[in-house]
């Protein structure tokens, strides 16, 4: 029903239209509803023309909040919710460094296998050193026979 009657009222709107422009293209004389229709034309386009004014202005506000202002508020947001978490959890659960579960650690810091690795290296370079003496000895001699 209500299609219906839209349907009714443009038929007649395009009706006074065509025969307004008829009546002012026969009697040289401006038709009111020609004039209102011209009146109405020039106050849209200054509507539109500040409509679209207001579009390019807050469109550029809106692209500067969400491709700048969003991402840094949330990066922020995100780092204070994970260091409260972490403190929370330190809180509740304690701090687990140094303790037995993790194993002790020695009185220097060290642990035996980074004892024994530093010992290890340290035979190498003594056996390299000793087999340096040998060779520069085993050369001096044959320079002494040769």
């Amino acid at each position: 029903m209500f299609s219906f009657t839209i349907f009714i009222l443009s038929g007649v709107a395009i009706v006074v239209i065509v025969s307004a422009k008829w009546w002012e293209l026969r009697k040289h004389e401006s038709v009111w509803v020609l004039r209102m229709i011209s009146k109405g034309d020039e106050s849209f386009k200054i509507l539109s023309h500040n409509a679209t004014h207001l579009y390019s202005v807050y469109r550029e506000k809106l692209e500067f909040l969400i491709k700048k202002q969003v991402p840094l508020h949330s990066k922020n947001i995100v780092n204070k919710t994970s260091s409260l978490v972490k403190q929370k959890l330190v809180e509740i659960k304690g701090d687990i460094r140094n303790t037995k579960i993790l194993g002790s650690k020695n009185s220097e810091g060290i642990s035996e296998f980074f004892k024994n690795m530093k010992n290890l290296e340290e035979e190498k370079a003594e056996a390299i050193k000793d087999m340096e003496k040998e060779k520069k000895s085993k050369l001096e001699e044959k320079k002494k026979k040769g």
